[in-house]
């Protein structure tokens, strides 16, 4: 059996990232305001301890892809560095984004192989799991909670892999927060979670 392997903690930067808004792309009105910013209590590990205070921001390729040939000009979008294609798929599945996340927030995250977590949801109109792929940090003491998520990504992952190892979300905050390695345990069955 492989020897856990520590993951080291988190390597992204808490900054002040405010949402996406309207945006027009290809004569059309976009709403984006359901990737706004918003803090949640997520429980912490200590029975006795309070709930963490996190706040989730998302990301430019939670409804956008890579540029392909085929694609117009007036789908292109820019966000700081970065030029992407607007994504109308990844557009109508981010308006689950925020109630996914709350909810997994009792169940479970997987490892990623890029040092960020998972999480796994099976979409009532799809033949493959939804993917968010986050990470978590200690926010600063002013900015008024307690940690910081970012859903770098979300997209349908036709080929996730069956099996991945997987601590409860919990248990990614707390440590997270906390500033300690969190070990990487033997990989179990990926179950997509699916809300009531």
């Amino acid at each position: 059996m492989k020897e856990a392997v520590p993951l080291a903690a988190s390597s992204f930067r808490s900054v002040f990232l405010p949402g996406f808004g309207k945006k027009r792309i290809a004569g059309v009105d976009y709403d984006l305001d359901h990737l706004d910013p918003f803090t949640m209590e997520v429980k912490a590990k200590e029975e006795d301890a309070s709930p963490y205070i996190v706040r989730v921001s998302f990301g430019f390729h939670c409804f956008t892809r890579e540029i392909t040939p085929e694609d117009s000009p007036d789908l292109h979008m820019v966000h700081g560095k970065e030029k992407r294609c607007f994504c109308h798929h990844r557009y109508k599945l981010s308006k689950e984004l925020a109630d996914m996340i709350r909810y997994a927030a009792a169940g479970r995250a997987y490892f990623g192989d890029k040092g960020n977590f998972l999480i796994v949801e099976m979409p009532d109109q799809g033949n493959a799991p939804y993917v968010a792929f986050f990470d978590v940090e200690k926010a600063k003491k002013a900015d008024g909670y307690d940690g910081a998520m970012f859903v770098t990504s979300a997209h349908l992952r036709p080929k996730l892999p069956n099996k991945l190892p997987a601590v409860s979300f919990v248990t990614v905050v707390d440590y997270r927060i906390k500033g300690r390695d969190l070990k990487r345990p033997p990989p179990r069955n990926v179950v997509a979670q699916k809300r009531k």
